[in-house]
């Protein structure tokens, strides 16, 4: 209620004015509610500037202007409140109520009459007040485009198209393809691009032009160029050789053989896909294996899924079981034609498998390589693991075809696949009895390969241990040095092996101007392969005293290797050197190494040193011991005539 609504002075109220009280103060409220509703009204539009806004008093109007209490004895006064005079936007509809509105929002308030009267709640101011905020915000807001205009705007043109326009697409779309084709086949080669030699003489002035040099002569400068890129080798091609295609296989799954199951208990879990993969993860087939015979189908599938399988824990869980089935179990899976068919189905090429010639092919040295299987790690794995249950014509085959697969250009530059650790089990599975199955692998190697790079390369990939890999690797490296393979069959503890090496070097690598240094370069590393410890090594010499035949053989074969030497060293000082050429600083390089390896390592005891100073001093004491023998001699002759001097006075 409002204190300040009469001036009058309060009087004390007793209990016969109660109703004029009661009165009294619903009508203070109602002007209160009122003038709210004005002022919500008011603010709802456009705020006025601080200076036209009225200004409220600070301070309470004076006691005169305060309307007082009525007294209980009279009638209470016509309350004059100034906030009661405030504007109102509420228009009276019956005599029972009264209408009212704050901006846009519209209400209805009971009139005094009422006696059941009511009057808004705060929940109602509340939502009146958020009301008009609203009202107030959305009139502010830009003006905002419908959903469908925004739609017309970015929708595209419609373009109607006629049968002209379908036929010219077509056209198009044919010339783009044609185009297409043409430009793959003349950047296989089929189809050379061909240049005219007046566009190529117009481009070479333009390359000179741009490089400052067009008033030279032009055939001067080119001829320059070439010998530069010559020396440098920017245009040389790498040789190389590829096992596989240039395209990975996607093989199916194949279907398991549930047909050749036993009847047994331990082979329901078998039966369902889920089952087995979970079957062989946590080894139960690996022991069923060890203790039961598996059928030949099983194995065969496991071998074929191998090819197919993404799930590297299921690939290792299979290798696991090869390695615990029987030799006997086994004898059924590992024939040669299983062998090929794995790589033919991991991408390998026919020519790989098979023994046929090996052909080099040249590549620019930024090749990348080529994509490969990755399952081909988990099948080298797979000999290594069967190589003591394989047959001999399957080792035979399988060596063959891991000899060619070291070589292959990827599996060099993969170090994940280890291929030599497999080919040294397959040696170690042989028995001392088959000598004549390396003999064949190397008499078809050296059929087979006869370009130096690759030969040196099949050379570094073989394994050298044990004892009888060690010794095929170095019969095959020295029958590709000296390019006779009578050598293959001949034993290498003769020590006139040394007299050919010498030969070799003198004839097969004598420089000419046609001379490839790159190949140069792998027939010295191999044959440095070839003659390893040395040919007919003599034993040791322990012990005391040595016998006289020992110390002569030592002596032998330390001169033979120190001629051998020494024409590795002639040869290493022929070669022009410097870094001009990279291909002649390897050659030369490799030459020396092999020089000081047969000085240093090769030789059963360190050579000798020269010194030419001592031999300049032992002349220099002969001849000082020949003036002293002079000397002497002539005082014994001086002695001897000046005594037959004082004899013959002595008679005279």
């Amino acid at each position: 209620m409002d204190f300040f609504a009469s001036s009058s002075a309060p009087q004390p109220t007793t209990q016969d004015s109660k109703p004029a009280q009661l009165a009294a103060k619903k009508s203070d409220s109602r002007v209160d509610m009122e003038t709210l509703l004005a002022d919500c009204s008011s603010s709802s539009e456009d705020p006025l500037p601080v200076s036209q806004r009225p200004q409220r008093p600070l301070s309470p109007p004076p006691m005169s202007s305060l309307p007082m209490r009525p007294s209980p004895h009279k009638p209470p006064p016509q309350r004059t409140s100034p906030l009661s005079s405030a504007p109102r936007s509420s228009n009276a509809s019956s005599a029972h109520s009264k209408r009212f509105q704050v901006g846009e929002l519209k209400g209805v308030m009971d009139s005094d009459d009422s006696g059941d009267e009511s009057e808004p709640g705060p929940e109602v101011i509340r939502v009146l007040l958020a009301q008009a905020k609203a009202d107030k915000a959305r009139k502010m807001a830009p003006p905002t485009k419908s959903r469908a205009a925004i739609n017309k705007k970015n929708s595209l043109p419609k373009k109607r198209m006629t049968m002209g326009d379908l036929l010219k697409s077509a056209n198009a779309d044919k010339e783009a393809e044609a185009k297409l084709q043409r430009l793959t086949k003349e950047l296989e080669g089929q189809t050379p691009v061909k240049v005219s030699e007046s566009a190529s003489l117009e481009l070479a002035k333009k390359v000179l032009g741009a490089s400052g040099e067009q008033d030279e002569d032009l055939e001067a400068v080119a001829r320059r160029k070439t010998e530069a890129m010559a020396r440098l080798e920017t245009a040389e091609k790498a040789v190389v050789w590829h096992f596989f295609d240039e395209k990975i296989p996607d093989l199916p799954s194949p279907s398991f053989p549930k047909f050749a199951l036993p009847a047994a208990n331990w082979s329901k879990p078998l039966r369902s896909t889920l089952p087995r993969e979970a079957a062989f993860k946590n080894g139960f087939v690996k022991r069923i294996a060890k203790s039961h015979p598996l059928p030949t189908e099983i194995l065969q599938w496991m071998l074929d899924d191998l090819c197919s399988e993404e799930d590297g824990e299921l690939m290792h869980s299979y290798l696991d079981t090869f390695g615990a089935a029987s030799s006997t179990s086994m004898l059924g899976v590992l024939k040669p034609e299983t062998i090929r068919s794995l790589f033919t189905k991991l991408g390998a090429k026919t020519s790989s498998t098979d023994t046929v010639p090996i052909t080099a092919e040249y590549e620019a040295p930024e090749t990348p390589e080529r994509d490969i299987s990755f399952r081909v790690r988990f099948i080298v794995d797979l000999l290594k693991r069967l190589a003591m249950a394989m047959p001999l014509n399957t080792i035979e085959v399988t060596i063959n075809i891991l000899i060619r697969l070291s070589i292959d250009d990827t599996i060099i530059r993969n170090p994940q696949i280890q291929v030599a650790p497999a080919i040294s089990a397959l040696i170690s599975a042989l028995p001392e009895s088959s000598q004549d199955v390396l003999n064949r692998i190397s008499y078809s190697l050296f059929d087979m390969v006869k370009n130096d790079l690759l030969r040196q390369r099949i050379i570094s990939a073989l394994p050298i241990t044990p004892a009888r890999a060690h010794h095929f690797r170095r019969q095959l490296a020295l029958a590709f040095s000296l390019d006779k393979s009578t050598i293959l069959g001949a034993s290498l503890a003769n020590r006139a092996l040394f007299g050919h090496c010498v030969l070799l070097i003198q004839q097969r690598f004598a420089l000419k101007p046609t001379t490839n240094y790159a190949a140069l370069t792998a027939q010295l590393k191999t044959l440095d392969v070839a003659i390893d410890a040395g040919f007919d090594v003599p034993p040791p010499r322990r012990g005391s005293p040595v016998s006289a035949q020992l110390i002569q053989e030592h002596r032998e074969f330390n001169q033979a290797v120190d001629t051998l030497a020494e024409t590795v060293q002639l040869f290493h000082t022929s070669i022009p050197g410097g870094a001009s050429h990279m291909t002649r600083m390897h050659a030369h390089q490799a030459a020396e190494r092999l020089e000081k390896r047969l000085r240093n390592a090769v030789r059963t005891e360190p050579a000798p040193s020269k010194v030419w100073i001592r031999a300049e001093v032992a002349d220099r004491g002969a001849l000082d011991r020949f003036v002293t023998v002079q000397n002497r001699r002539v005082q014994e002759e001086e002695q001897m005539v000046g005594g037959a001097e004082e004899r013959m006075d002595v008679d005279g």
